[in-house]
């Protein structure tokens, strides 16, 4: 591929001589190999809960998470013959390119929660997702949801999804169908119908993002400050519910064709003011050298 065609961003994807990019059979290992780690480490945390008394809450789930992500990278490490700076492309980029980045993450806030509300109603939540999403999730426990899910969990995503996932897969399957294909499997790795919507959407969006800047950290920016927003909207939520308890969240339809238009135009522009900022993105030659 000739550098002056390069799309923006996308040479830093460029594999280095040692590495084996990931295609889809490796794309599915790793989430099985991450899945399972969580899951065996579950039921060792679970098996140690009945002899200690170990209180489960965001900081455990957090530390799980980070044992999880080692063990995956471990097990995996030799299918993909890659080394770590390779599964996390990094490069200075401009700050308005973290920012238009940021304004359409937020879009996609206000467009996906009125679709996830739209889902609960349709698909009453069994237990185990409404018991998983309460600890997750506590009020009471904002300091350490943030941990897990604005810290750790885009740290974690965004290198396994972007950085091997994605990465691999457009230089396998091209562009369009690398991004289509790698947005499914985060939106399915959530193990949930809830959530596959959130992660199939903002999966497409941060692998925009990490195509067009050519470095994974916009794009852990983008997941930390969705998922921090969406943390503080709840902790917010039950303050105005503890001091005023006649006060009710909006869900009326008004509410919910508002929160979808600003999403919109939110997302649009983002998009847009993106695509502008990365249009001569692209990565000098002896920063590739080095990957």
């Amino acid at each position: 591929m000739d550098e002056e065609h390069v799309e923006p961003g996308l040479s830093v994807l460029s594999v280095p001589s040692d590495d084996r990019p990931a295609k889809l059979v490796d794309a599915l290992l790793l989430v099985v190999v991450f899945l399972g780690a969580q899951a065996v480490l579950g039921v060792l945390l679970g098996l140690a809960q009945t002899l200690v008394s170990i209180a489960i809450n965001n900081v455990v789930l957090s530390v799980l998470e980070a044992a999880a992500f080692a063990i995956t990278i471990l097990v995996m490490r030799k299918r993909l013959r890659s080394r770590m700076t390779a599964f996390m492309p990094y490069r200075n980029v401009k700050g308005r390119i973290y920012i238009t980045a940021a304004i359409g993450g937020m879009g996609l806030l206000f467009l996906i929660l009125p679709i996830e509300a739209g889902l609960m109603k349709l698909l009453p939540m069994p237990r185990l997702f409404k018991t998983t999403f309460a600890v997750i999730g506590n009020p009471e426990d904002y300091l350490g949801s943030l941990l897990l899910a604005a810290i750790v969990a885009p740290i974690i995503e965004e290198t396994l999804f972007r950085g091997v996932v994605l990465r691999g897969f457009v230089q396998n399957y091209g562009i369009p169908k690398g991004l289509m294909l790698s947005a499914v499997i985060f939106g399915l790795v959530h193990l949930n119908p809830y959530q596959f919507v959130t992660g199939f959407l903002l999966g497409l969006f941060i692998g925009l993002v990490f195509i067009r800047s050519g470095s994974i950290l916009p794009g852990m920016i983008v997941h930390a400050l969705y998922n921090g927003a969406l943390l503080s909207g709840a902790k917010v939520s039950y303050a105005l519910k503890k001091t005023l308890p006649s006060h009710r969240s909006g869900s009326d339809i008004g509410s919910t064709i508002s929160a979808v238009c600003l999403g919109v135009a939110l997302t649009t522009l983002g998009v847009w003011l993106f695509l502008r900022a990365t249009r001569q993105n692209q990565m000098p030659a002896s920063v590739r050298s080095n990957e």
